[in-house]
């Protein structure tokens, strides 16, 4: 299976976001470097859909600030090349 990329397992985070504070949510699996690609989504108690602001990313992490109190929930992969 020459040229295949190497698949690594995709990294998931949940978190409950305070109003106006910045809000971590670690990985499952921590990332060998912060070359990696994230969805994040977010819902307050009734189900509305949130305004998320990304700060910053990591390893083992990545940081959002919400103005509106909420759960959030993120997925990501590393980004992968072909082998030459």
């Amino acid at each position: 299976l020459k040229n295949q990329p190497i698949v690594s397992p995709v990294r998931e985070a949940h978190s409950y976001s305070p109003a106006n504070t910045n809000c971590t949510l670690n990985w499952n699996i921590p990332f060998d470097d912060v070359d990696y690609s994230f969805f994040v989504n977010g819902f307050d108690s009734i189900g509305n859909a949130l305004e998320i602001t990304f700060v910053s990313k990591n390893t083992t992490s990545i940081v959002f600030k919400t103005f509106i109190a909420g759960n959030l929930m993120a997925i990501a992969v590393p980004q992968t090349s072909l082998p030459t």
